[in-house]
């Protein structure tokens, strides 16, 4: 059975979490916080860490996974997840991918967060790997794929002028930009732009027409883009003037995702010198499902609601409508 995570199972997510794999480029770039970390976060200063351990029985496998609910706590991002065999956990050649176990822990976790208020499941993978096969076997569909860039150096130039910081007024034109940039479809698994003052914009007249924020981690930073086709300013100087502002080192790197809607992004920033560091698969599950029920008969509404349907006005309505048409009367006649 799959159940939360208590003091009693840290030995266990101990030994698992050499062979966890994550499922979240922000969390192993930034941070490189292990699951243990997790669960101190979650213990210490309340995030929203969850953590379920499975262990369908004392002699057979076992496995964990952790994920990251969302503010409103209707998404949830997969942060790692991990499982080991009984006759493979001393062995250092052991897969880190077992499909017999993940297939059941997975299917056992859409209950549960469902039963949670969590909508939607997300996870980030490399599309060549085992396990986007596996997810794909447990019901995630591949809804965008992004590409990962990272510079440990700019040697610049860059205009900081390009942009300019984010600022109250700012805020509605970057919402309307999101939405004129990212597809519909995508919008339930993209988060929103963070409105914060680490934050820069770039106008065109009155129009907004880039946008660029800066996620600061222990160990990077992380940059989101969202550029309109419709720009006039060059690319790679827009480009640059959002780099020079926040000056990465090979200590402190500087890492980009972009979506394939934005894919004509990345010549830009491999001009500029970013490297890429491979390409993966955004992969949603949704734990809730819309039904449709179709009415035939306003009678039926009425009928479940305790109410019975009229085809006619009220007596009171009618007293009303009498009155307005006696006083348009009286009004013409004097």
């Amino acid at each position: 059975m799959i159940r939360s995570f208590n003091l009693r199972d840290w030995r266990l997510l101990n030994r698992l979490s050499e062979r966890s794999v994550p499922l979240n480029t922000s969390t192993v770039l930034l941070e490189q916080s292990t699951p243990l970390q997790g669960v101190l976060f979650h213990q210490l200063l309340r995030r929203n860490q969850l953590i379920y351990v499975w262990r369908p029985n004392a002699r057979d496998a076992e496995a964990f996974v952790q994920c990251r609910l969302s503010k409103n706590g209707t998404q949830g991002r997969l942060q790692w997840i991990g499982s080991a065999l009984p006759s493979q956990r001393d062995q250092e050649n052991a897969k880190r991918v077992h499909e017999d176990i993940w297939l059941p822990l997975l299917e056992r976790l859409t209950i549960v967060m469902g039963d949670a208020g969590v909508q939607t499941m997300i996870a980030e993978v490399p599309e060549d790997s085992d396990v986007f096969r596996v997810l794909k076997q447990a019901g995630f569909a591949s809804y965008t794929r992004q590409d990962v860039w990272t510079l440990p150096r700019f040697r610049g130039p860059g205009h900081t002028g390009v942009v300019q910081e984010m600022r109250p007024t700012s805020e509605w034109d970057v919402e309307v930009m999101y939405t004129h940039v990212v597809p519909k479809m995508i919008r339930m698994v993209e988060p929103h732009p963070p409105l914060a003052k680490d934050g820069w914009v770039r106008y065109e007249g009155h129009d907004p027409v880039a946008y660029a924020h800066i996620e600061q981690g222990k160990l990077g930073m992380m940059l989101r883009l969202l550029v309109r086709l419709t720009a006039e300013i060059n690319a790679v100087s827009l480009l640059r003037g959002i780099v020079a502002r926040c000056t990465p080192t090979p200590e402190l790197p500087l890492y980009c995702t972009v979506r394939n809607y934005q894919d004509w992004l990345n010549h830009p920033l491999q001009e500029i010198g970013f490297e890429h560091l491979g390409s993966q698969v955004v992969m949603v599950k949704h734990t809730v499902q819309q039904v449709r029920h179709t009415v035939t008969s306003l009678e039926e509404v009425f009928a479940k609601q305790g109410a019975k349907a009229r085809t006619s006005p009220s007596r009171w309505h009618g007293r009303d409508v009498a009155q307005q048409v006696k006083t348009k009367t009286t009004t013409k006649e004097s």
